[in-house]
């Protein structure tokens, strides 16, 4: 009975030592973040690395905007479902502005970063190259909606 009752102690101390320690972490960096360090740290030429990290600021901007976009599209969708005499045009509308919205922001989201990609000398997009691929799969802003089914 006394060694059940020390190793259900044992692993409810192990448990909140365990809820604690995470309490205290952070969500990973955001990957547009790592690119803006990388850039920073491994770009000597400050013109270069100022053009380099005004297209990083751009894609960030173009990303909140479509999450914003996107956010607020959702919230339609929902406010829509909810009233029983939504017509099938009020909610293809929607439809039709998220995909515009998503369009929009895809061409202007792939401007930056092939203005980044044409001032990167071949080493620093190598260096850019994986970070880069975690902002796509983050956001799937640039990735066919098609191909994910």
């Amino acid at each position: 009975m006394h060694r059940t009752r020390l190793v259900l102690t044992a692993i409810c101390a192990a448990a909140t030592a365990l809820a604690i320690a995470g309490c205290g972490s952070s969500a990973p960096p955001d990957p547009i973040d790592r690119l803006q360090a990388i850039v920073t740290e491994s770009v000597g030429e400050p013109d270069r690395r100022a053009r380099m990290l005004r297209s990083i600021a751009g894609m960030r901007d173009v990303l909140d905007r479509y999450d914003t976009e996107s956010r607020r599209a959702a919230e339609t969708l929902r406010a829509l479902t909810g009233e029983h005499d939504a017509t099938r045009t009020r909610f293809d509308a929607v439809y039709a502005k998220a995909e515009r919205d998503r369009i929009a922001a895809r061409t202007a989201y792939l401007d930056h970063l092939f203005t980044l990609r044409a001032v990167a000398t071949d080493d620093e997009w190598a260096r850019l190259y994986d970070t880069q691929m975690q902002v796509h799969a983050a956001r799937l802003i640039v990735q066919n909606p098609e191909a994910a089914r």
